[in-house]
């Protein structure tokens, strides 16, 4: 059997990545991680198996686990509505949304515009990062200028894909709880589960420059053109939750044994009931997860991320008792990860669980 670290290095080297990094867990922990390549592009500066990688929209399958820890304490119920919430904002509000639940936010169900890029909506964006305050702040006015706009479908009627429903089912939990999403992620899922690596940005930063760095595909020379630390690419603070966390490989598997070990009996963390809602498939999306069955791996539950300069895939493997994730500090990384995937369920799994 091949070592975990000669599996991403042969991958690494063959797809020319920066770097590559990956843990593989069962119900039991996880049993080991790696991570090969450099910080950087075209420098002799390693990755350390201590490094943070940026997780994109795997994010949301951690906001979505915070927010059933709520649920659980009965700060909200799944069928919590946005005008029992906000009353304040019911004669502003588009009446097709007073009524639109949590659950509805979280699988996609609201009819909240994607917003996945910049150009979709530049006006919002602009708003956002010139609001004063918290992050709690930004995110209640960008809500209440959102909501104003009627939905793009009648909710409960199409699942489309939207940074914006996860920034709004936050604002619920922040304005019942009182507290910033942040610190309700640190208190409720951080702490409790041992992810003690987790910041809110990129990895490699001003104040944090030995991490790796952000990576963009040169399509004229082939190579992987870092960002520089002061690089004004960013996520603004109120879609943090949709999709800005960094943590190391070790943490993100943590998160994944949690569920991996929850879907079958619970945790400390949340009772089956609750991870069993998580990951109820509403056509094929739910809270954070793609669910579905595959030939080769039986029932899975996925999730991948970028912020177009990282990459980040978490994979459930429920009938090989198998939980892996990888993750690139470049954004064109999609194939080597799900080869690494592969190659992983290959050596690690087996039809009685690892």
């Amino acid at each position: 059997m091949k070592c975990l670290h000669e599996l991403l290095e042969q991958t690494r080297v063959e797809e020319d990545l920066p770097a590559l990094a990956a843990a593989v867990g069962t119900s039991d922990g996880i049993i080991t991680s790696a991570a090969t390549g450099v910080r950087r592009y075209g420098s002799d500066d390693a990755v350390a198996a201590h490094d943070l990688f940026h997780i994109g929209s795997c994010t949301k399958a951690m906001t979505a686990t915070t927010l059933a820890v709520l649920v659980e304490g009965v700060y909200l119920s799944w069928d919590t509505a946005l005008g029992d919430v906000f009353p304040s904002l019911n004669e502003s509000m588009a009446p097709a949304y007073r009524k639109v639940t949590l659950h509805q936010l979280l699988t996609f169900q609201a009819g909240v515009p994607p917003l996945t890029e910049r150009n979709q909506f530049q006006s919002k964006w602009t708003m956002m990062d010139s609001v004063d305050g918290t992050s709690r702040d930004k995110r209640r006015a960008f809500i209440d200028r959102l909501l104003r706009e009627p939905p793009l479908a009648e909710p409960g009627t199409q699942v489309i894909y939207s940074n914006a429903s996860y920034a709004v089912a936050t604002a619920m939990a922040e304005e019942v709880a009182g507290q910033t999403c942040e610190d309700l992620m640190s208190q409720c899922l951080f702490g409790p589960i041992g992810m003690t690596s987790a910041v809110w940005g990129w990895p490699a930063t001003p104040v944090r420059p030995n991490q790796p760095f952000q990576h963009r595909l040169n399509e004229r020379t082939g190579a992987h053109d870092p960002l520089e630390l002061d690089d004004p690419h960013c996520i603004p603070a109120c879609m943090a939750p949709a999709g800005d966390l960094s943590c190391t490989i070790q943490d993100m598997a943590l998160f994944a044994v949690e569920h991996l070990r929850g879907v079958s009996s619970g945790t400390a963390l949340l009772h089956r009931e609750s991870f069993a809602r998580i990951h109820a498939d509403i056509e094929g999306s739910s809270m954070g997860w793609g669910e579905g069955e595959l030939p080769e791996y039986g029932r899975i539950s996925a999730a991948a991320g970028s912020a177009t300069t990282f990459w980040a895939e978490m994979w459930l493997l429920h009938e090989k008792n198998l939980a892996i994730v990888v993750a690139a500090n470049t954004g064109t990384a999609q194939r080597a990860t799900q080869k690494v995937v592969s190659q992983i369920a290959q050596e690690y799994g087996s039809s009685e669980g690892a």
